[in-house]
């Protein structure tokens, strides 16, 4: 599931050349960067449930401060204001680009994780998600997840940004 965040900095890199690529990785990554201290401190809540998914026994079933819908999108224009007033970037794009890459984050999660991800601070009460994680077949499990996105990036980003080497 990392790999698919990671996915979407690239694709921002490409359409802002300004912001720093590990800004990026941050961003995408910021609200489970948010969510470990909330498990270590008790705040939100996870359970080890063997068969759960296919790729992880973690039950998230309390996380409304990090990965619910008005958190995300709460968290998304934090990370695109503290961007804008920190980094000072030249044009005026590169916050609304930092807040999609945090947002993104619950994009990618709700599409593959499944009903987990709660879209305000009341839990399970409108908890939704596509799941196509533990739904799908093996042979498309790269397509339908956020690994897809981290996958085909990889590949393209050093490409099209002429960072790739032959090797002489």
């Amino acid at each position: 599931m990392f790999v698919g965040h990671y996915g979407v900095s690239f694709a921002v890199k490409r359409v802002d050349r300004t912001i720093p690529v590990w800004v990026l990785f941050l961003a995408v990554q910021f609200l489970d960067v948010l969510w470990a201290p909330c498990i270590l401190l008790g705040i939100e809540k996870v359970r080890i449930t063997p068969g759960i998914t296919a790729s992880n026994p973690l039950d998230l079933y309390y996380m409304p401060y990090t990965h619910s819908l008005v958190a995300a999108l709460l968290w998304s224009c934090a990370g695109g204001f503290v961007y804008q007033f920190v980094a000072r970037p030249p044009r005026r794009q590169a916050n609304t680009l930092v807040g999609f890459a945090v947002f993104s984050h619950w994009i990618l999660d709700s599409w593959s994780i499944g009903p987990t991800s709660p879209s305000t601070t009341i839990p399970r009460r409108s908890a939704w998600g596509f799941g196509t994680l533990p739904r799908s077949p093996l042979a498309w499990r790269p397509l339908c997840s956020s690994e897809g996105s981290g996958s085909a990036s990889v590949g393209v980003w050093p490409a099209r940004s002429g960072r790739c080497y032959s090797g002489s």
